[in-house]
């Protein structure tokens, strides 16, 4: 019996259930008082007091009051035992026909009704029925109206034929009362018994549906956070990966110009510092929240978030291995036909504020681990940032549906495409970046694409195994909105293509959104 079942009991039959052992002395008390008792009464009314009769009726009870202990192991075989009991008690001659062992009948019918199937139930109560019908219907054919019985069936008899049924015995009537009886009897406590398997079935569907509940929202928690890790994995490759290119294009820049350019490289390296305080702590906020379970995500996991797998992006194997390094190579500081030397690079505000890491954290409860881009001016501001550092930049975006996780995957796209380039495509000529709003079409979703071309550069050798996590990301990002993402050689340079479907709850495209000048 569970818990729940013990708990909906009074106090009385919670305490057998929890004692079923004083469940069973109990039920042998009262086989015993119900054996003594009648066979008192026998003994009272003069009725069967004889040493062969009461001899049949101390063993059939003896043998009842000892299959009883077992009946919650076998039910089934207790009932068939003791109803065997009471047929053989009548077919006794040493007996007289009176029915021996039926103290016990009653609980184990019960114990077969509320451990069994309604089914088994009813089939057992049809067999102990018919074996007792057998058994009474031979007694009263074979007894005579003598001896033990003799004066109980006399009361109600006059002449010698009292038996309602011709060519039976004077005993009918009194077989057909008592086995009338037993099934009276034997229906009751059958009744009984279903109702507490009813009850225990209702109960066990309960516990069942509640622990499926249960290990359906342990199944929501463990992918919510499997989801947030894979979350966090991917903010946390977008701040690193980019702030350390930032941070080695600068301070290759700075070495550059240390000489012919003093004040050049000294901007540039209080940009470099300026970038990496931004970057760790964007690192402390998103790796305090892994650490602590009461932050103000409540889906962030415990443990430190597992690496994004290893997958390299469709067509890696047959694309330039400059992709597929992992190593920042050293920044070209010769000036192409159309790129400037660093330190000509026009001054337009402090670097942090280029970098999407030092945005200011938002009202969002997944905010402290997520740095995200404010409205309007991030994505020039980016693009702005990946020029001071060096990077020939032309853009063109249109305006964006103002949906935040949408304009966030945009966002990110063209940050880790912009950083691809700048650790892998050195001396670079140029790069384009395109950001198109495609409308709804008959049998399409509006969708927005975003395109990130470069001429490509010099030839930097693998430096790493662990390729593509970043373009992965890109995909993971693509998947969360229904798009695409593909990247892979294109007229002697690099394509990054994502196309990503705008969601049907996203506002209406503001009148200035992301106007980055050409």
């Amino acid at each position: 019996m569970t818990e729940l079942e013990v708990r909906r009991l009074g106090v009385l039959r919670r305490f057998f259930a929890v004692h079923p052992a004083a469940s069973d002395v109990l039920v042998c008390l009262l086989v015993v008082i119900d054996a003594t008792s009648g066979i008192g009464l026998m003994a009272t009314t003069g009725v069967g007091v004889t040493a062969p009769v009461m001899a049949v009726q101390g063993i059939a009870n003896l043998i009842g009051l000892v299959v009883i202990v077992w009946r919650r192991r076998w039910p089934i075989t207790v009932l068939a035992v003791v109803t065997v009991t009471i047929a053989a008690s009548l077919l006794i001659p040493s007996g007289q026909g009176i029915p021996a062992g039926d103290a016990a009948l009653p609980f184990a019918l019960y114990t077969v009704a509320a451990n069994r199937r309604p089914a088994v139930a009813w089939s057992a109560f049809a067999g102990m029925t018919a074996v007792l019908t057998a058994g009474f219907a031979a007694t009263a054919r074979i007894t005579p109206l003598t001896g033990a019985l003799a004066p109980v069936v006399s009361v109600s008899t006059s002449g010698a034929d009292s038996s309602p049924f011709p060519g039976w015995g004077p005993f009918t009537g009194f077989a057909l009362a008592a086995l009338l009886s037993y099934v009276v009897v034997g229906l009751g406590f059958l009744a009984v018994g279903l109702s507490v398997y009813g009850r225990r079935q209702q109960v066990a569907d309960l516990v069942r549906r509640s622990h499926e509940l249960v290990a359906a929202g342990q199944q929501q928690a463990r992918l919510a956070s499997m989801q947030e890790r894979t979350r966090i994995a991917r903010e946390m490759h977008d701040v690193v990966a980019h702030s350390l290119s930032v941070m080695v294009a600068l301070s290759d820049g700075a070495r550059a110009s240390v000489r012919r350019a003093p004040e050049a490289a000294e901007e540039a390296l209080d940009m470099a510092s300026e970038t990496g305080r931004a970057a760790l702590a964007d690192m402390r906020r998103m790796l305090g929240v892994l650490r602590d379970g009461d932050g103000n995500d409540p889906s962030a996991p415990d443990g430190a978030p597992p690496p994004p797998p290893p997958v390299d992006a469709p067509g890696a194997a047959r694309s330039r291995s400059r992709r597929g390094a992992d190593d920042p190579g050293p920044l070209s500081t010769t000036p192409g036909a159309d790129q400037a030397p660093w330190a000509a690079a026009p001054a337009v505000g402090p670097v942090t504020a280029a970098l999407p890491d030092a945005a200011v954290v938002t009202a969002d409860p997944l905010a402290p681990t997520t740095p995200q881009p404010t409205a309007g001016d991030d994505l020039d501001t980016l693009v702005e940032g990946f020029r001071r550092a060096g990077l020939p930049v032309r853009s063109r975006a249109a305006e964006l549906p103002e949906h935040g996780g949408l304009r966030l995957a945009v966002f990110r796209v063209v940050q880790e495409s912009l950083t691809n380039v700048l650790r892998h495509a050195p001396g670079v000529g140029s790069v384009e970046v395109l950001v198109d709003v495609l409308p709804e079409g008959v049998a399409t979703p509006a969708k927005v694409r975003v395109v990130v071309t470069d001429d490509g550069g010099a030839h930097v050798p693998r430096a790493s195994a662990a390729a593509g996590r970043g373009l992965v990301g890109m995909r993971e990002r693509a998947a969360v909105f229904e798009g695409t993402a593909t990247a892979g050689p294109y007229r002697g340079g690099w394509r990054v293509q994502v196309e990503l479907v705008v969601p049907p709850d996203a506002g209406p495209r503001p009148s200035q959104v992301w106007k980055v000048p050409a």
